[in-house]
């Protein structure tokens, strides 16, 4: 019998994502990551307690031991002919580093649980949708087609669906059921914070003893501090991924309609609880909107935050391995309008120059090679080739300020300035 060291010893796209995670989405259903296609048909609709064995997930098995990508799994496959990170290749590395075995698969359990319960949200960032964000999809239930048309698509296809309670309570409770002491579970939204079935698991884990053994990991767009969340994450181990894509009145306009100092104000609140037992990577969503708020958002990060809370400052310098930075390793491709590929050429070299200078006046801080790894990866993106126009995007933009009474040329001055 072969012995296989690593996954392309199996099959040259192989994935570990099908034997080990489990994700849920706001549009219902089970698929093993959540970078697979969500709104489709190609997903376990059954109850939790039966996706181990379902049908779904033993073809799903079979095409990545055959070295096929499921239709699904567009977004990784795209990276990887790109020669860029996916995150089916990000997993497979993960998960070898941590002792997997690629001889023992089928003896696997389900150890990265992907939650993504609700859409109840209080923001209505840009270059989301009503599939996860309550806000978003209200306001475009008000505008209908006078909204941007990602927002008026996405809304059509899932208007019929129950966003706010995807899974029944018996549901919630046997994926809870099926989490074992030693998972890592990722939580989104809509805003976590937010979603009550989410202070359910928290509670259970607690009650089971977990909170010592699981890690956590949670996005969270800090607009509210929910105290009795922050109590309850103390308990815990994890990281905090915050979601922001620049500061001040960029912030506030891509992630509408925060008030930037509240935010600020809240993370500097969780780090000073919860810093010695969890992590903090602030984790920008890189698009048109946000690529030239980049620079100002490391300045922030290393200049400010670094410098005034000392749990920081001290955990950069004796633990390295305990991460405390920003980190850009999620790029917006859809909308495509909103792919910084499109971006006017002039602006994709400003942009590009804009990413050296945070590798040469950051890069001493960087704790991991993948940190200028994510960096030079958005820089790639930049040079592909076009596949929308410019204005496009613009006139999105120019949508939500007439539903939203915004002005976009006065919140992204350094965008608006390609347009003249």
């Amino acid at each position: 019998m072969s012995e296989y060291k690593k996954a392309e010893d199996i099959s040259p796209n192989m994935c570990i994502m099908p034997w080990i995670g489990m994700a849920t989405d706001p549009s219902g259903g089970i698929r093993p990551c959540c970078w697979m296609e969500a709104i489709t048909d190609d997903k376990f609709k059954g109850d939790p307690k039966d996706y181990a064995n379902s049908e779904y997930l033993k073809e799903k098995k079979q095409q990545f031991l055959r070295g096929e990508y499921p239709d699904s799994c567009h977004r990784c496959k795209n990276d990887d002919n790109k020669g860029m990170q996916s995150k089916r290749d990000r997993e497979n590395r993960s998960w070898t580093e941590q002792g997997g075995n690629w001889n023992s698969l089928e003896t696997q359990q389900f150890t990265m649980i992907d939650l993504r319960l609700s859409n109840v949200c209080n923001l209505g960032c840009v270059m989301c949708g009503p599939k996860n964000s309550s806000f978003i999809f209200q306001e475009t239930q008000k505008h209908q087609k006078d909204s941007p048309n990602h927002n008026w698509r996405q809304f059509y296809g899932v208007k019929h669906i129950n966003l706010l309670n995807p899974y029944s309570d018996d549901q919630i409770e046997e994926i809870i059921d099926i989490i074992g002491p030693n998972a890592r579970i990722y939580c989104t939204g809509g805003e976590p914070s937010l979603v009550k079935k989410t202070t359910r698991l928290l509670e259970v884990l607690l009650e089971k003893g977990y909170n010592k053994t699981v890690t956590l990991q949670f996005n969270s767009n800090f607009q509210v501090l929910n105290q009795k969340w922050f109590d309850l994450l103390e308990n815990f181990k994890g990281d905090m991924l915050p979601s922001i894509d620049g500061i001040g009145k960029t912030a506030e306009y891509i992630r509408y309609p925060s008030n930037w100092r509240q935010v600020d104000d809240n993370i500097r609140s969780f780090i000073k609880q919860c810093g010695k037992t969890w992590t903090v990577k602030i984790m920008p969503t890189v698009s048109s909107a946000s690529i030239f708020g980049l620079k100002d958002m490391y300045d922030w990060w290393y200049n400010d935050i670094q410098q005034e809370i000392s749990l920081v400052k001290e955990t950069l310098l004796n633990n390295p391995y305990k991460a405390m930075r920003v980190q850009v390793n999620n790029r917006l491709i859809s909308p495509k309008y909103y792919d910084i590929k499109n971006l006017p050429k002039s602006a994709k070299e400003i942009a590009k120059n804009d990413i050296d200078n945070i590798i040469n006046e950051y890069g001493q801080y960087f704790q991991v090679p993948s940190e200028k790894k994510y960096l030079e990866d958005i820089k790639k993106q930049i040079d592909l080739e076009s596949n929308s126009e410019f204005s496009l995007f613009v006139e999105e933009l120019e949508k939500y300020d007439a539903i939203r009474n915004t002005n976009w040329k006065n919140s992204l001055e350094r965008l608006a300035e390609f347009t003249k």
